[in-house]
């Protein structure tokens, strides 16, 4: 089921397939509110196997849940594995919006325009939704850039096929993650400041929100972007190169603590949400030979451009992964009411 580790690793780093849609034909109904209304009975928490760290726990807990009910019942309804993981990418990337959006007020309305003299709901809004819109036109060749040099490097690094356990540790690898989203957050430092001001009077930014707004439910980021920045580099991107259930009985779902666990004992250890990630990528910028702060991107641009890498991280790892934890008969309980309520929309 795996592609390649470049297929997962640099897919996993995209943060671009912003389908931002709850409404996609793919995506869980939202409508069903009820505190973790899936959470009914035991599940492998997303269909990850063998230990995969819950970076956002808190945000994707009921996404995960879900996606659970999906792989354990989706056979009775007609929904394919690849179906359930697209819902699940879909309904996590939305909350990583959602939160994003939510926040207020995050950004301080800069001279000369004063608390009192603007809406500072509608400045913060309109702000956003601006960077949402500046990452959704510059993102993706911004992102090409930071990715070919880390193909490069990697491609410097190991001269032979890697290992899973390389590949892994350069997957889980903070600094890593640190050096290319700030490389990366720089790239869209430079394009935001070209936007301007989203400074206006109440009537008119409201307008604007209603247009960004609309921009972004219709005009999603294309999908697998990575994918083909991956097959154009070259690199080989065929699925028995890294099978992980075919590596090592070890290493298969529902097992023990697996040989992973094993091996980097701290890198799974669920340590995202008590990471400075703003600091973290601000001292980096400041450290880095020819590297200067960040002006137009804020922190929490920077976490919203982190709750996506981790989105796309579990999509990938439930995609290519968890095969053997999508239940080919029903669980006992799929024939519930509640089940229907929990599964992504049928065509």
């Amino acid at each position: 089921m795996f592609a390649n580790p470049f297929t997962f690793a640099l897919m996993g780093l995209s943060l671009l397939s912003h389908e931002r849609c709850v409404t996609s034909a793919f995506a869980f109904p939202d409508s069903f509110t009820i505190s973790r209304p899936c959470k009914k009975y035991d599940g492998d928490g997303c269909s990850i196997p063998f230990g995969f760290p819950f970076f956002f726990k808190t945000q994707f807990t009921k996404s995960c849940d879900r996606h659970d009910i999906c792989y354990h019942c989706g056979v009775a309804y007609g929904i394919p594995r690849s179906r359930c993981d697209n819902a699940f990418r879909n309904n996590t990337l939305a909350t990583c919006t959602s939160n994003y959006l939510s926040l207020y007020p995050p950004f301080p309305v800069p001279p000369p325009f004063t608390a009192s003299a603007y809406p500072g709901r509608n400045f913060n809004t309109l702000r956003k939704l601006q960077f949402l819109k500046t990452l959704k036109k510059y993102g993706a060749e911004s992102l090409e850039l930071v990715l070919q040099r880390e193909i490069k490097a990697f491609i410097q690094q190991h001269q032979h096929q890697p290992s899973i356990e390389e590949f892994l540790a350069w997957l889980l690898d903070h600094e890593a993650h640190v050096r290319i989203l700030a490389e990366w957050a720089k790239i869209l430092d430079g394009y935001f400041q070209q936007v301007g001001p989203v400074y206006s009077n109440k009537r008119t930014s409201q307008d604007k929100i209603k247009l960004l707004t609309e921009e972004e439910e219709t005009n999603p980021m294309p999908d697998q972007y990575i994918l083909k920045i991956i097959e154009s580099s070259g690199l080989k991107t065929k699925k028995e190169h890294f099978h992980l259930e075919q590596a090592s009985p070890e290493l298969s779902a529902h097992k023990n603590q697996s040989r992973l666990s094993k091996v980097f004992p701290d890198l799974l250890l669920s340590r995202g949400d008590r990471i400075n990630w703003c600091l973290e990528i601000d001292r980096y910028l400041q450290t880095t030979k020819g590297r200067i702060p960040l002006s137009a991107v804020k922190c929490p641009d920077i976490g919203y451009l982190v709750c996506d890498f981790f989105s796309e991280v579990y999509y990938l790892a439930v995609s290519f992964f968890a095969s053997s934890s999508y239940h080919k008969v029903p669980e006992f309980y799929c024939h519930q009411s509640f089940v229907k309520k929990c599964l992504p929309a049928l065509p």
